[in-house]
């Protein structure tokens, strides 16, 4: 059996034979802002955190669908629907295009409470609901791999597929964190977050500063607080510090900065490359070194990234 996943929150559009129109916008792209003030605007944030789980955000799907639509009108008019990475990379092994509750969960236009695309976020984003796809559950075997698929890849043509889930939900699952007694875990890559399982979504009421996603298991939600720029935060300053081709930078890196002090000689990091999600929410938040003095190093530098992170 394969299951899939995929980075959560973008937005890949096809034509109506499933081809790509235009390059996918990832779930760092916040180019989305003006129209996410439109729906904050006409829905209200706390009223779209009740129903959604989520605050609206330019990191979401939608936001980036009414872009597209608004900035390249000729694109948007060849889309016939909009799915997450996932969700196309399983079209490419089945031939069939559907997308799961984890998933749906990461768009800013899943209603939690019916478990269905929010009809009311849609109509107000003037999106239509023919564009997004049909939602199955996580452990839905959608298909087997084509002939296609096994010369491409070489797996078993006939291979099971299942649809699977989102990147985050998935490794919660991974982990083993699929009982709210279970405990939580954290994760460190480009984005990092720290996550739990729960049986019902854990609204952060009034200051709504977490999100929860959907579960891969039914009826199984994971309240998330997260990142923009966790481990890219170290790939940053590694490009900048180290040669691109060194295989053993990070190692290096992280080594010399064990030897070094940075907080405690007054020097951090705001690990704000990419703006901020949870608990900032300000897509406008920009990185800085505070407290750089003529002493600091290379070593320094990066045990502030590691401490800011």
């Amino acid at each position: 059996v394969v299951g899939v996943s995929g980075q959560m929150m973008g937005a890949v559009f096809l034509d109506s034979a499933c081809a790509p129109v235009r390059p996918a916008i990832i779930w760092a792209d916040t180019r989305s802002q003006e129209q996410c003030a439109t729906l904050i605007e006409r829905i209200g944030q706390e009223a779209a955190y009740r129903q959604l789980g989520h605050r609206l955000n330019p990191t979401y799907s939608i936001t980036k669908v009414m872009w597209v639509r608004d900035h390249e009108p000729d694109v948007f008019s060849r889309t016939s629907t909009v799915c997450n990475a996932k969700d196309f990379v399983a079209y490419q092994l089945t031939g069939v295009l559907v997308t799961d509750p984890s998933d749906a969960s990461s768009t800013n236009a899943f209603d939690q409470q019916t478990g269905t695309w929010s009809a009311h976020v849609l109509d107000v984003a003037g999106i239509a609901p023919a564009l997004m796809p049909t939602i199955v559950p996580s452990t839905t075997v959608i298909g087997t791999v084509t002939r296609r698929a096994a010369e491409a890849t070489g797996l078993v043509e006939g291979t099971p597929v299942v649809i699977g889930g989102g990147d985050g939900p998935i490794a919660a699952a991974g982990v083993g964190i699929v009982e709210p007694t279970d405990g939580a875990y954290a994760y460190l890559g480009s984005s990092s977050w720290i996550s739990l399982a729960s049986d019902k979504p854990l609204l952060d009421l009034p200051l709504m500063r977490t999100m929860t996603f959907n579960h891969v298991l039914s009826g199984r939600y994971v309240p998330t607080a997260t990142m923009q720029s966790g481990g890219g935060s170290l790939h940053w300053v590694a490009d900048l510090l180290a040669d691109r081709d060194d295989g053993d930078r990070f190692t290096r890196l992280v080594a010399d900065a064990d030897t070094s002090d940075a907080s405690g000689e007054g020097l951090y990091f705001l690990p704000y490359l990419l703006g901020e999600r949870s608990p900032l929410w300000n897509p406008n938040a920009r990185g800085a070194f505070v407290g750089l003095g003529r002493h600091h190093g290379p070593a320094h530098l990066t045990k502030a990234v590691l401490e800011g992170v």
